[in-house]
């Protein structure tokens, strides 16, 4: 039972490092207006000139006045946006996004694996091994 232990512990943090990485967002390097992110419906991350940074689902605009939307408790949160406040707003870049998580998945997937071949080839070279 412990040998069956040993060998699922690896696996388990292997699957908790891919849940890890399932939430990799890219932003875009180009900054956008507004309403270029009010029209484009896609994640957004806002840097306010105070320095502060927030990050919405989208960004909508509702009877002339922008809002971040945030998702807190299954409920939309509208939060307004003071466009003389802004920065600049970076959307999704979803390709990047999807490269990086699956680049980060064969990461760390193959790491463990190459240590753990490597590990084993150099017991079985220096003589020491189970026979």
């Amino acid at each position: 039972m412990k040998t069956l232990r040993k060998q699922l512990e690896p696996l388990a943090v292997l699957l908790c490092t891919l849940i890890l990485f399932q939430s990799c967002v890219v932003y875009q390097k180009t900054p956008v207006t507004l309403a270029q992110a009010a029209d484009a419906n896609k994640k957004a991350k806002v840097e306010m000139k105070s320095h502060e940074t927030y990050r919405f689902k989208s960004i909508a605009l509702e009877n002339g006045q922008y809002y971040g939307l945030q998702k807190a408790h299954n409920d939309p949160v509208k939060v307004p946006l003071d466009a003389d406040g802004i920065l600049k707003i970076r959307l999704q870049d979803k390709s990047a996004s999807t490269q990086s998580t699956v680049f980060l998945g064969i990461v760390a997937v193959g790491v463990p694996v190459i240590i753990y071949v490597v590990s084993i080839n150099s017991i079985e070279a220096s003589g020491m091994g189970w026979d």
